[in-house]
């Protein structure tokens, strides 16, 4: 390897393997001699041109070092693990010469892709043709050729859950996104746009030490945004963050550095960031205790943001290797296998999804970045501190944004206020109703706003949350002297201002009274049409309904009915206790009053549904 491809050498496991020889322990009969043994080289690829990258890239890197050299030093593995970095520059090519060089290296068996390393798509192509496996700590997209496996949740992920929490955040209105125009922070950026789009006010670049800081504040104040998102690295979301402390920050895992600390000052308290990667510094798990403390022992340091993955990386490594795996694909097959690994930032099952595809939250308390604690009671959310609710159905009254911004609506505030009953915040997401349970399905909510009629028997789900409730609104001179409305006669045209429950209610209810039903995609025309005589009734949702006529004095809400068509809130099957502490808080919303008069701010004069919570 050329002086100017192998930039990390000095970084290798060789100076263990050195150590190791010296106290004469490989020598031992028991365990073979050194040349008895095989050397196992790992590669590992970081990209050196990200800014700090011995904050960034390298915790990783030591953490994986520290497994290796531990297990080499207890003398019990029956291979030498040999680990190498490469830098890859930032550039494409240089990544994809030294994957090549990589490749055509028997002695290399497997590679590791550092946090925030973006090479991945040619390099994947040389790997994967010369079949090296590849477990990934970048959260990058990666191939579906059975070679790479995720170690962290992605970065789509990741900004989901960005965009998540800032949804759900009390008082959250229009928000401007910032970066520093990084490769990583355009990468955040493109998948940020499309999950707050509707919200998102202005989009601005800082970057460090150009002054323009200040000018991206003043912007800032004028859009009106109540949040804003960092999206790239710490240096300049601290100069950005010291120009502007009223507004709050939060930022992705490339934003909670020390660069920050000391760029934004005292301004960083309060400032929150999201990483796929734990903190383990203040565990009290003897495990985790014992890793930083060998960390802090050996490199002077305390571990970084993805030095416990790097470490979970070696230990998965070290699982195959003490089995007497020496080739690349002994090692596919090896990592293949579904059998949990219990790690210190996760338990990953490589061959069924890799990635614990978790989500942590840190926050500047005291001048330094502090884990948000997961729950007391362990509830399995995907993201730290945060409950993440999907919904599919969108608009007033049930999830839509105020003129200031602010996402409200029933089925927000329903959950925030669940959330909150749970000690969580509330990150909001909207799911497309096609997708049936796929969203809380794949991880990308930890809880759905589902239909009951549309879930597979045997779903895990909640009592009900909600109950659509059917209304026909008639004209006023129909209603007798009791306040009573005739209901519709045969022949009569009723026109459909509302989705799939009320057409189905109405054609069980009124197509075998002999009424003919007109389904209308604008409600407001239907409303037209009943004020000029063209439709005997329109069939609404009763909240809908009650909406509509608020300024039509010559129409009144008649004749109201439960459509049997009730949503509930669902988990996956492995999320029971989450369920039932879900379950538990909307009962006692229930108890105390709170859901009737929640229900009652934004279905003012509806009946409340008699099948809710049963």
């Amino acid at each position: 390897m050329t002086q100017r491809l192998r930039t990390l050498a000095v970084l290798a496991v060789t100076t263990a393997l050195a150590a190791a020889c010296t106290h004469g322990g490989v020598d031992d009969p028991a365990s073979g001699s050194a040349a008895e043994l095989v050397t196992v080289k790992i590669a590992f690829f970081q990209d050196g041109s990200v800014e700090s990258p011995n904050i960034h890239g390298q915790p990783a890197f030591l953490g994986l070092k520290l497994a290796l050299s531990q297990a080499i030093e207890s003398e019990t593995l029956p291979v030498l693990p040999e680990l190498v970095g490469f830098d890859t520059k930032g550039d494409p090519a240089v990544a994809a010469e030294l994957a090549r060089e990589v490749a055509a290296d028997p002695t290399y068996v497997a590679a590791v892709a550092a946090p925030y390393w973006l090479d991945t798509s040619d390099v994947s192509v040389v790997l994967g043709r010369a079949g090296i496996p590849v477990l990934s700590l970048a959260g990058s997209a990666h191939p579906d050729d059975g070679l790479w496996f995720p170690m962290v949740a992605g970065r789509a992920q990741m900004t989901e859950a960005l965009a998540g929490y800032v949804r759900g955040l009390r008082g959250a209105g229009g928000v401007c996104s910032a970066g520093d125009g990084s490769e990583y922070a355009r990468s955040v950026d493109e998948r940020l746009e499309r999950r707050l789009r509707g919200s998102l006010y202005a989009t601005l670049s800082v970057i460090p030490g150009s002054g323009e800081a200040q000018a991206a504040a003043t912007t800032i104040v004028a859009s009106g945004c109540s949040t804003i998102v960092w999206t790239g690295f710490g240096t300049g979301a601290g100069e950005l963050r010291a120009a502007l402390r009223d507004v709050p920050m939060v930022g992705t895992d490339a934003m909670s550095d020390p660069a920050f600390l000391e760029s934004a000052g005292p301004a960083a308290e309060g400032t929150v960031a999201v990483c796929p990667c734990v903190d383990l510094t203040t565990s009290t798990d003897p495990a985790a205790q014992r890793f930083v403390h060998d960390f802090q022992a050996d490199y002077s340091t305390p571990p970084g943001g993805y030095a416990a993955e790097g470490w979970d990386a070696g230990g998965l490594l070290l699982r195959a290797f003490a089995s007497g795996v020496t080739t690349r694909r002994a090692l596919t097959a090896e990592l293949s296998e579904p059998a949990p690994f219990e790690g210190l930032a996760a338990t990953y099952s490589p061959g069924e999804a890799g990635a614990s595809g978790r989500v942590h939250v840190s926050r500047v308390e005291g001048g330094r970045w502090v884990a948000v604690a997961p729950d007391r009671d362990g509830l399995p959310v995907r993201t730290d501190g945060v409950l993440a609710v999907g919904s599919c159905r969108v608009g007033a009254p049930y999830a839509y944004r105020k003129r200031s911004g602010r996402l409200v609506g029933f089925d927000v505030e329903l959950a925030r206020t669940i959330a909150a009953e749970l000690d969580l915040a509330l990150g909001w997401t909207r799911t497309a109703c096609a997708a049936g349970t796929d969203p809380v399905d794949s991880g990308r909510v930890d809880v759905l706003l589902a239909p009951a009629a549309r879930l597979v028997p045997g779903t895990p789900s909640s009592r009900v949350v909600s109950s659509v409730r059917a209304a026909l609104v008639v004209p006023a001179d129909e209603v007798t002297g009791g306040g009573h409305a005739a209901a519709p006669a045969e022949r009569d045209v009723v026109g459909i201002a509302a989705g799939a429950p009320i057409r189905r209610w109405a054609r069980r209810t009124l197509i075998p009274e002999g009424v003919r039903l007109r389904l209308l995609h604008d409600p407001a025309r239907a409303y037209d049409l009943l004020e000029r005589g063209r439709l005997a009734a329109v069939a609404d949702t009763e909240a809908s309904a009650w909406a509509a006529i608020e300024h039509r004095s010559d129409l009144l809400v008649g004749p109201t009915d439960d459509t049997g068509f009730d949503d509930v809130m669902v988990t996956t099957a492995s999320a029971t206790d989450l369920l039932a502490r879900v379950d538990d808080a909307l009962g006692r919303l229930l108890d105390d009053g709170s859901y009737a008069r929640l229900f009652a701010k934004y279905f003012p004069g509806a009946t409340l549904p008699g099948s809710v919570g049963s």
